[in-house]
């Protein structure tokens, strides 16, 4: 999502917390009271503008703020998963479909992103199509150079065929292969010590590497997928 905190709707976002999460009492206009009636000021120089009024969006830099803009969204996952599975983690949303049929697969995701469309602009919230991306999983290898076509608002977004989720280096035979790589050459130029035991591991070094890594730092249910999008984020 681009620029999301600055963009909650204020006036939706506490009839949410009233109507959908019972929120009441004192809480409510302590809530309010956290982000209503601020304003920002620029200098340059010796120069101060005058106030300018903040009229949406959430602080960011507060611990509330995520927090809030988490219940903002809440209900896109209801629309997602009525066409594919769904993963939230802040302002980053990861949807992804499986099925021996790669059709059906991109059906269903286009169809993901028509709702999640719809609910962006019932929400005053822009999905940034240009950061967005697709992958796909496959161990079949006449599928290697398939790229799914999936479209945002009429745009086609971008495939990539190693990217990264929560730092975490997808790859399309799911092997975890460039990830561990990767994790080998910062721990080198950080002269991590444990460097050199994991490149003493031997023949069954790469077995053991993922096993290490596997069980801890990945959901089981992102490995299967045929096809995963992810969108509203651009890997670093």
């Amino acid at each position: 999502m681009a620029r999301a905190f600055d963009r909650v709707w204020r006036q939706l976002l506490i009839t949410k917390l009233h109507d959908y999460f019972s929120i009441r009492g004192r809480a409510l206009p302590w809530i309010l009271d956290f982000f209503w009636d601020r304003s920002i000021q620029e200098k340059y120089n010796n120069c101060l503008s005058d106030p300018f009024a903040i009229r949406q969006g959430v602080p960011q830099g507060s611990v509330l703020s995520p927090i809030l803009l988490s219940l903002y969204i809440t209900g896109i996952e209801k629309v997602l998963a009525k066409h594919c599975e769904v993963g939230i983690f802040a302002d980053d949303i990861i949807v992804w479909s499986s099925s021996s049929d790669v059709g059906e697969n991109e059906l269903k995701l286009n169809r993901a992103m028509e709702g999640a469309h719809s609910f962006a602009e019932m929400h005053k919230l822009i999905f940034n199509a240009s950061k967005s991306l697709t992958t796909f999983f496959s161990a079949n290898r006449h599928l290697f150079n398939y790229q799914p076509k999936i479209s945002m608002n009429g745009i086609q977004l971008c495939y990539i065929k190693n990217t990264k989720y929560l730092r975490y280096t997808l790859d399309q035979e799911i092997t975890s292969n460039n990830h561990i790589e990767g994790q080998v050459i910062k721990a080198r130029k950080r002269q991590c010590p444990q460097i050199y035991i994991w490149l003493g591991l031997g023949s069954g070094g790469q077995h053991s590497l993922n096993y290490i890594y596997l069980p801890h730092q990945i959901s089981l249910g992102v490995w299967y997928p045929n096809l995963l999008l992810c969108f509203g984020h651009q890997p670093k």
